[in-house]
């Protein structure tokens, strides 16, 4: 019984070894229904396992994977088919997300330091896929526990721009007890500085920020951090609660670092970051680097006139208060600015025959009273 089933298994393996695995799996079946006794289930899975290998390396990759996937679903712990896996994709371009899954078998069952094979594709997942869910802590555990090199290859994600990499290296150094605070408070605000008010991630960050900045040696801390330069602060593109968060912080515990900034987002063209910039410098006691008349009439000629925008009722309200100073004639001039900008965009709902353009246009003539009413004040 011994020599035949050698002898069964033998032609099997000859046949799939020629590229015949159909031809191999057709004979084991013939022969299992001839002998009911004998079990061919183990070789007609290695014959597919050859047959999924031989796919992939004869520009069959999605078909490959497909019978692989499928052998996995069979055998999920067989690291056999997970080694095949591997090994089929290896070095390839279209190397599929599904290979994780296997490599992740390979690295339970296994001890001491990763195969370099599994470690590229664990490694890779953990570059690519989304830092949140159990998954992906799942795929950090294994990491942790299995490489003993992951915190050194991750570090340098924490100060990248891939929100990706930076998010999983966080959580994976900060699981390995290998975050310094200085990594911490850049982390951080990295993060405030570059998400959208829209992410939770941006108000998480801007929580610990407050948090920590109340706490006494924060100028030490900062200075140990090697903060990067402020260039930008997607959150201060909105004018929500978060952005008044990232103002306050900005001015605040960030004052010193994002002066210079917050003086060039004062002439940007979105209207929220300007202003933003605005209220950090006001908030922070630094407007004297800003010239306020020419900011107050920049808002009056580019603002949107369908809303009573914040720095809009800012901008009437600084003209207005120049009654009887020197600052008076400028302030006028703007006013006019403003009152023809807004006339301007009247004039241009009212050519429309549509019911909701009447109505944009009725609430630009509020903005112009506004101003009408300044200009007359200015004039007593």
């Amino acid at each position: 019984v011994a020599q035949f089933r050698q002898a069964v298994h033998g032609e099997a393996l000859e046949l799939a070894g020629a590229g015949r695995h159909d031809d191999a799996l057709a004979r084991l079946d013939r022969q299992r229904g001839a002998r009911p006794w004998l079990d061919t289930a183990t070789w007609e899975r290695e014959v597919r396992t050859a047959k999924a290998a031989h796919l992939v390396a004869h520009q069959h990759a999605e078909q490959g994977e497909a019978l692989f996937l499928t052998l996995r679903e069979e055998a999920p712990d067989d690291a056999t088919i997970c080694r095949a896996m591997l090994a089929a994709f290896a070095g390839r371009d279209d190397a599929p997300p599904s290979l994780v899954g296997a490599a992740m078998v390979l690295a339970r069952q296994g001890s001491g330091p990763l195969a370099p094979d599994v470690q590229q594709v664990l490694t890779g997942a953990l570059g690519r896929d989304g830092p949140f869910g159990e998954s992906n802590e799942n795929l950090r555990d294994l990491l942790l526990a299995r490489d003993p090199g992951i915190t050194a290859t991750v570090l340098p994600w924490l100060d990248g721009d891939d929100y990706t990499r930076r998010f999983n290296a966080f959580a994976v150094l900060e699981k390995a007890g290998a975050l310094g605070d200085g990594d911490r408070l850049r982390f951080h605000l990295v993060t405030l500085l570059s998400y959208s008010s829209s992410y939770t991630v941006t108000g998480e960050a801007a929580t610990w920020l407050e948090t920590e900045s109340a706490k006494p040696g924060w100028a030490e801390r900062k200075r140990a951090a090697r903060l990067p330069a402020i260039t930008g602060a997607r959150c201060l593109h909105s004018g929500n609660e978060l952005a008044d968060r990232a103002v306050a912080l900005l001015a605040g515990p960030f004052g010193d670092e994002s002066a210079v900034a917050a003086l060039a987002w004062c002439a940007d063209p979105d209207q929220d970051l300007r202003w933003n910039g605005y209220r950090i410098l006001a908030a922070g006691h630094r407007l004297e680097r800003l010239d306020v008349p020419a900011f107050h009439a920049a808002t009056l000629t580019s603002f949107d006139p369908l809303f009573a925008t914040p720095a809009f009722l800012a901008a009437v309200t600084f003209c207005s208060a120049q009654r009887g100073t020197p600052g008076a004639p400028a302030a006028r001039q703007a006013l006019a600015a403003g009152a023809q900008h807004i006339s301007k965009e009247i004039d241009l709902y009212e050519k429309s025959e549509a019911r909701f353009m009447k109505q944009r246009a009725a609430g630009c003539r509020e903005q112009l009273v506004r101003v009408t009413a300044a200009q007359a004040e200015l004039g007593r």
